[in-house]
């Protein structure tokens, strides 16, 4: 007998703001096409595993990632806060089936990660050189040939 598809439950309370559309809709491609999973949108927060909140209550592009393993909640500061914190979620979250199921049992968990997260300057940034993979660092010898370093 073939498994059933996972379907996973969003409970947009965020509003219908640029931002906030976009979290939601970021939210929902990465569960699709990374885990396989469907997705669908409902009205009740009781019966949503992830609920999305904007509530202006702590500084600028914060936002707070609470609930159990099955249910969580994220609340943004604002809509770029609510954007970050779903970022956060995907990041922590698990897009395979863990040892002992098979493959399509579960195949999205939501992050074990709790808690919350705001800047500390005015401008959220960061460090450029950050990523180290970069296409001259992977290129392949003999490495490749800057043309606007000919001499003329």
């Amino acid at each position: 007998m073939k498994n059933a598809r996972q379907l996973v439950t969003i409970c947009n309370k965020a509003g219908a703001g640029n931002i906030a559309s976009a979290a939601l809709r970021i939210l929902r491609r990465e569960i699709e096409n990374r885990s396989g999973a469907a997705t669908a949108l409902s009205d009740d927060e009781s019966s949503a595993d992830i609920i999305l909140r904007v509530s202006s209550s702590g500084p600028a592009e914060g936002f707070v990632i609470e609930g159990e393993r099955a249910r969580v909640e994220v609340k943004g500061n604002d809509e770029r806060g609510l954007l970050y914190g779903v970022g956060k979620l995907l990041r922590t979250s698990l897009f395979e089936a863990p040892a002992g199921l098979r493959s399509g049992e579960h195949p999205f968990s939501p992050g074990a990660w709790r808690g919350s997260s705001a800047p500390s300057c005015r401008v959220r940034g960061m460090y450029p050189a950050y990523n180290f993979r970069n296409w001259y660092v992977s290129a392949p010898r003999p490495q490749p040939k800057a043309t606007w370093l000919k001499k003329t």
